[in-house]
């Protein structure tokens, strides 16, 4: 690094995944600022916080503050008027399922921060059409981090341990959709496309079922309704699906997907469709089969083991692109380009 100095960074949601792996890497020149949950009933405890903080990071809006415009613009303001630079990782366009107020206040944050973290070119053109952000804002792409240092399996688990748990059988090629619901995660294309593909050697296991999903009542399809599971359960989820299908449309308010960096993490083999994000992020590595149920059951048809290795090994080549040390290394640059800069506001 030409700047070997240390910044002082506020995260909005440092236990995040995506946040812990990112910041990581940087310990010795990141120091963390615990955010005070406090606020906005002690600004005075803020202040505080922030003297000697550099930078803001902030994720996800709606994930720590309630959905009060009045409260962001204060927050807003209180950093500017302290120096603090913000930088906002774009994880997505507005708030999952359409949470109503938050339009403006994301176009606040758009308005206030300084630097902008896209996970793609096309989430960076995506977003850059969808609201106006400050005229010198510093725009980057820098992708998600893998997170192969959350994902380890426990080493008791066997293929036959795995399937008894979640009821699957050990000999059949085992299909997986993980994650939380989305409004644009199609899980009715992927259990048609299961079905028309004649395929009886495969078994499909649904994780991010919502309380209202539906889908055929068949033997083969395991339907689990989404719930939030500790670390050890999410990474067995993870180890007993063979194939990770990741069935998001084109529309919707997502840029990005942490179960992209979970399949990086441990070289799963993907099923994609035609979503942007997805087919800039794997390119070829992945299995794309479009969009609609009968694109994924022509390609589940001629499905086989060499191809499954093959795209195994493609995936795992993608460990270096996401690799947390790199993505660090970016982001350090970023923030020192922003402190580089003598305008907040």
């Amino acid at each position: 690094m030409a700047d070997p100095r240390i910044i002082r960074v506020m995260s909005s949601k440092a236990s995040a995944p995506y946040d812990r792996a990112l910041y990581a890497p940087l310990a010795g020149r990141v120091e963390r600022v615990v955010f005070p949950k406090s606020f906005p009933d002690d600004e005075a405890a803020l202040r505080s916080a922030l003297e000697s903080v550099d930078i803001f990071h902030l994720h996800w809006p709606e994930r720590f503050l309630d959905p009060d415009l009045i409260t962001h613009l204060w927050l807003i303001e209180i950093l500017q008027d302290m120096g603090v630079r913000i930088v906002w990782t774009q994880h997505n366009l507005l708030p999952h399922f359409g949470r109503p107020g938050w339009a403006k206040i994301y176009a606040e944050w758009a308005m206030a921060a300084l630097g902008v973290i896209h996970h793609s070119e096309w989430g960076m053109r995506r977003a850059s059409s969808f609201r106006p952000y400050r005229a010198d804002a510093i725009h980057r792409v820098i992708r998600l981090a893998h997170w192969g240092a959350l994902r380890h399996p426990d080493p008791t688990w066997d293929r036959r341990t795995l399937s008894e748990r979640f009821g699957l059988d050990p000999d059949r090629c085992h299909l997986g959709v993980l994650g939380a619901p989305r409004l644009n995660k199609d899980l009715g294309v992927v259990a048609r496309g299961f079905l028309e593909s004649g395929r009886e050697d495969l078994e499909l296991v649904l994780f991010s079922a919502g309380p209202s999903a539906k889908v055929p009542d068949h033997p083969r399809i395991h339907l689990h309704r989404y719930e939030r599971v500790p670390e050890e359960d999410y990474n067995a989820q993870l180890a007993a699906i063979d194939v990770l299908i990741l069935p998001y449309g084109d529309g919707g308010s997502m840029l990005t997907s942490g179960v992209v960096a979970d399949a990086i993490a441990v070289s799963k083999p993907v099923i994609i469709s035609d979503w942007g994000y997805l087919t800039e992020t794997f390119g070829d590595a992945a299995l794309n089969y479009g969009i609609e149920a009968e694109g994924l059951s022509s390609l589940l048809a001629g499905l086989d083991r060499s191809t499954l290795e093959e795209r195994a090994y493609a995936v795992g080549l993608l460990r270096a692109r996401h690799d947390p040390e790199e993505i660090a290394r970016q982001t350090y640059e970023l923030l020192i380009d922003l402190l580089s800069t003598d305008r907040v506001r």
